[in-house]
């Protein structure tokens, strides 16, 4: 067969196009060449949908301002990007540093998961988050899905930024000053429960806070009233709780702000059993009845720090002897549970490592004590942790000190980075600059006294001397008080013996404890070390 090379020749797209829009003419004449103009459509920009976070610790009319001011501010910012669409102000007026805690955050979050924010503008990282896990677990969840934050006062765009190294030491900053800032907050609460000038800011059921100070309510004072005579004669708590609900008297915080939201509490026996136990009642105060440990979180006062005891701090509700009896009926009624009574310990400190619930205590049948998720307890399949003998946690513990007690070399390392952490901390060394560069003007001043006024002398001393003891108030302050706490923990580790006192020890070094299965638990002690134990 033989073989043909075939060859094509194709027109090009001026050909194409002068054929398509100069046809031929029936009779064969040419015709004149049309134009054709060929239109693009436009394909609308994607504008970033960009939104504002700003937070300020209180509702007082300057802090106000602060937040209308950083509205316009960020309005006018993405006002000058024309492929930004601003779609809003997330503002918080909430102290603290906890992320739950903080609704229009929250929020924002959720907003940024569904897509309708692309960039987060907020005035600086410690407005943002003052805690380093909080702040990185956001940056990272939020870049995950898209979304960038820009920091206007560091000047830290998530969009340029090469690692995360700057931001976690701005953030680690930012956690101790709110540690300074708390320790501070703290050290004057604390002189004014001294000298007798602290002034509550709330009030207790039975009470108006009118300038600082208590003052009965009359409709909520005789609710008080009834309760205690209602206990007093017998009548369980679950049914007076029942009652007032029936008849719809109020509680104290109904219709007001909780998370974000209105809220409408009822009675329960366990808010019985609070007014009935407050010995506001009788006129009398006690202060710093909790206090807030490292993270944030809210503890009762168990001896961790001094309480003071204000005599008719307030006009009375109940009678001295009243309230008395009925302390006397409610610990008779306890003393049918000697476990419970021994280790209360244990109370509102184990926490589920699972879904993050409180543990509950519970009694079996035979009398056996156990600790169970409060989530799983409520719905089983909510959560798979198992529940925990009481008897065999409290072994478990006191493996755990006799294993430190035998290797200390865990608490020994942390001490000794805490203590290294202080040293290198940028502010420490400013502080201690400035102190060195006080005393050697105050040594050459002294040097030269003799050809100076006396009186200017002595008032630019005073003002050395002056600023020299604030900074060193200052750096006494930035002392990290878990180099103490962990010197302590040390000493308590070596003076336990084969069997010692596990409540006041537990309550002595301990923060908190998670749980992730039995004989499987993480502690944190007070000093902030972690330590995991596996007793299986």
């Amino acid at each position: 067969m033989r073989k043909t090379d075939l060859q094509f020749s194709l027109p090009s797209f001026d050909e194409l196009k002068s054929s398509a829009f100069n046809p031929p003419s029936p009779s064969g004449q040419k015709q004149a060449a049309r134009e054709m103009n060929v239109i693009r459509a436009a394909v609308p920009a994607r504008r970033l949908k960009v939104a504002a976070y700003c937070r300020v610790s209180t509702d007082k009319e300057d802090q106000k301002s602060s937040i209308r001011i950083q509205k316009e501010h960020f309005s006018s910012v993405a006002a000058q990007h024309e492929d930004w669409l601003f779609v809003g102000v997330y503002a918080d007026i909430v102290s603290g540093t906890k992320k739950e805690k903080r609704p229009q955050l929250q929020r924002l979050l959720a907003d940024c998961a569904a897509g309708r924010v692309n960039l987060v503008l907020t005035k600086s990282v410690s407005r943002f988050a003052r805690n380093t896990t909080d702040l990185l677990e956001m940056v990272r969840s939020l870049t995950a899905i898209g979304t960038d934050i820009s920091f206007e006062r560091e000047n830290i765009d998530t969009r340029t930024m090469d690692s995360e190294f700057l931001l976690t030491i701005l953030a680690s900053l930012a956690e101790d000053e709110s540690h300074s800032i708390s320790a501070n907050c703290r050290w004057g609460l604390q002189k004014r429960f001294e000298n007798g000038t602290y002034r509550a800011a709330s009030a207790p059921y039975g009470y108006d806070l009118v300038d600082g100070n208590y003052a009965v309510n009359e409709a909520e004072a005789a609710v008080v009233k009834e309760i205690f005579s209602r206990a007093l004669a017998g009548e369980v708590l679950r049914q007076i709780a029942a009652d007032l609900n029936v008849r719809r008297i109020c509680t104290k915080r109904d219709g007001q702000m909780w998370n974000g939201k209105i809220v409408h509490p009822e009675w329960t026996g366990y808010s019985i059993s609070t007014i009935l136990k407050n010995v506001s009642y009788t006129g009398d105060q006690i202060l710093q009845k909790c206090y807030t440990d490292s993270s944030f979180r809210m503890r009762r006062n168990d001896g961790q720090y001094p309480q003071f005891y204000l005599e008719e701090h307030h006009p009375a509700i109940i009678d001295r002897e009243t309230f008395e009896a009925v302390q006397k009926m409610m610990e008779g009624n306890r003393k049918g549970s000697q476990s419970k009574k021994q280790y209360t310990a244990l109370s509102r400190m184990l926490t589920c490592g699972c879904c993050g619930a409180s543990l509950t205590r519970h009694k079996n049948r035979v009398g056996s004590v156990y600790w169970v998720c409060a989530r799983h307890r409520k719905k089983a399949d909510a959560c798979s942790l198992p529940s925990l003998r009481e008897e065999d946690f409290i072994e478990d513990f006191k493996k755990l000190m006799w294993d430190l007690k035998a290797d200390d070399a865990l608490v020994r390392e942390y001490r000794d980075s805490l203590a290294e952490g202080f040293q290198s901390h940028p502010k420490v060394s400013r502080i201690e600059e400035r102190i060195a560069e006080i005393d050697r003007e105050m040594d050459s001043r002294n040097n030269i006294r003799s050809r100076v006024r006396s009186a200017d002398f002595q008032t630019k001393q005073n003002e050395l001397a002056a600023e020299r003891e604030t900074l060193q108030s200052d750096l006494d302050m930035m002392k990290d008080n878990r180099i103490e706490m962990t010197e302590e923990l040390l000493s308590l580790i070596h003076s336990v013996g084969g069997s010692f006192d596990f409540e006041d020890t537990f309550q002595k070094i301990t923060e908190t404890v998670t749980i992730h299965d039995r004989s499987v638990f993480t502690v944190r002690f007070l000093c902030g070390l972690e330590v995991y134990y596996d007793g299986r």
